[in-house]
């Protein structure tokens, strides 16, 4: 009876990331839309029926690239709130992260946080936002160990932090950068790094 060994394993797990990584590279060119398992393979160099090894079909090679995306950029925005001891520093830290990276790739935030997904993509998209909202949590509860933040239900503001974070970009993701109407990204940044104090009970930088 064949049993896989740690390389095979291994081996098996290296190939499925660099799928997920070409799917990553192509939801960044054209959105999920444009993910086909005929177009990830293309960047993968290899051949569909491989994928098919590793993602039983292309909703779960989706969800599967989703998750990998996902665990990556809140990885990032979670190292920028445990660098700061204080937590308003921390939280301005996370919004610049956050908006900065959104900005930079403005077709992967998209698809991130607005394209419309399948049914089961679209379940991966709602844990990535609780997932979010948790390390706000757990952020907002050391402050308020700390002394630096007044008690309050963590678990809600988080939630309203990340509504807010993400429903103001949604503008920014879609509207030309020329139009006279915005604000500059450094004024909007600000802007809601202030409103992130506001909403944990924290004065103006």
């Amino acid at each position: 009876m064949y049993r896989a060994t740690a390389n095979t394993r291994a081996n098996a797990r290296l190939r499925r990331d660099g799928i997920a990584e070409a799917a990553r590279h192509q939801i960044a060119a054209g959105g999920f839309a444009s993910a086909t398992v005929k177009a990830v393979a293309k960047r993968a160099h290899c051949s569909t029926g491989l994928i098919y090894q590793y993602f039983s079909n292309a909703e779960e090679l989706l969800k599967g690239a989703f998750a990998h995306i996902s665990d990556f950029e809140l990885a990032v925005f979670e190292t920028g709130l445990t660098k700061y001891q204080d937590v308003g520093d921390a939280m301005d830290a996370g919004v610049e992260i956050f908006i900065g990276r959104s900005l930079a790739g403005t077709q992967l935030a998209d698809a991130l946080l607005f394209e419309a997904l399948p049914s089961l993509v679209e379940e991966e998209r709602l844990f990535f936002r609780r997932k979010w909202a948790h390390v706000i949590a757990q952020r907002l509860d050391k402050g308020v160990a700390a002394g630096q933040i007044s008690p309050q239900h963590t678990g809600m503001v988080s939630t309203a932090i990340t509504g807010a974070l993400s429903e103001n970009l949604l503008p920014r993701l879609h509207v030309s950068t020329s139009s006279e109407t915005e604000i500059p990204v450094s004024k909007f940044v600000a802007e809601l790094q202030l409103l992130c104090r506001k909403m944990i009970g924290l004065p103006p930088r």
